[in-house]
C-alpha cells in the first residue's frame, strides 16, 4: 500500500496510519485496514514471532 494514499483512502488525519505501516514493515510485519461505511474500521497489525537480524546503518 502506498503511504501517500493510505491516509486519503481511509480519511485519516495526521499520518498515523502511514507511520504505523512504516513501523510494522520495518519489523517485517504488515498493516491491514478494513472499513465498512456505517459500521466502522478494523486495523490489524501482524508482526513476525521471531527477531529479524540487526542491520547497521551508515
Amino acid at each position: 500500500m502506498n503511504h501517500s494514499s493510505l491516509g486519503r483512502a481511509h480519511k485519516a488525519g495526521g499520518g498515523g496510519l502511514a507511520i504505523s505501516q512504516t513501523i510494522a514493515e520495518a519489523h517485517g510485519g504488515t498493516l491491514k485496514i478494513q472499513s465498512t461505511l456505517g459500521e466502522g474500521t478494523s486495523v490489524t497489525v501482524r508482526l513476525p514471532n521471531q527477531k529479524l537480524p540487526q542491520t547497521t546503518q551508515v
